[in-house]
């Protein structure tokens, strides 16, 4: 592993917690979408018909809403793409973990410990472990290489050929 790709995998543990939070104001964004087409305003008759005329309704109320009802299919795919995403890597994350924890727990521990709940120094880590700065960072280093080697298309693309060779 390169340090450019090492570099690449501490930033996507390091993403892990982001993507967490990121996931829930998604999961909320969107409820708030269907929440807003589910209750049109007061004024309106029908979703399906939205005329823009000159009314006692203030005409940019009617063309922003119609604007809305134009836009809320791509939104909501949008947002259901972007869940969708989040979903698979928060799922590669627990399952790499898991994986991990099978082979070798100390790893797992530090690798969560570390990228997870950010716990720093590291002194902190290696103590907490009960182990030496020598086997944490062992660990570590064997923890960031199971998640590359686990996950290469998210972390080797531009040595895609190497890896095709090597299978």
């Amino acid at each position: 592993m390169t340090k450019q790709e090492a570099r690449r995998v501490h930033a996507w543990l390091h993403s892990i917690r982001r993507t967490e939070r990121a996931l829930e104001n998604l999961r909320v964004a969107l409820d708030d979408l269907e929440t807003r087409y589910a209750s049109p305003p007061t004024w309106m008759r029908s979703l399906k018909e939205v005329t823009v005329t000159e009314s006692a309704v203030d005409t940019s109320k009617q063309e922003a809403w119609a604007a809305f009802l134009e836009e809320y299919p791509a939104r909501k795919s949008f947002l259901q793409d972007v869940i969708r995403q989040h979903e698979r890597k928060l799922e590669a994350w627990r399952d790499t973990l898991e994986d991990l924890r099978r082979e070798d727990p100390l790893a797992a521990a530090v690798v969560k410990d570390v990228f997870y709940f950010r716990i720093r120094p590291y002194e902190a880590v290696w103590r907490r472990e009960a182990v030496s700065n020598t086997t944490f960072y062992r660990a570590l280093n064997f923890g960031m290489k199971f998640f590359f080697e686990t996950l290469p298309h998210l972390f080797a693309w531009e040595n895609r050929e190497k890896i095709v060779k090597k299978s």
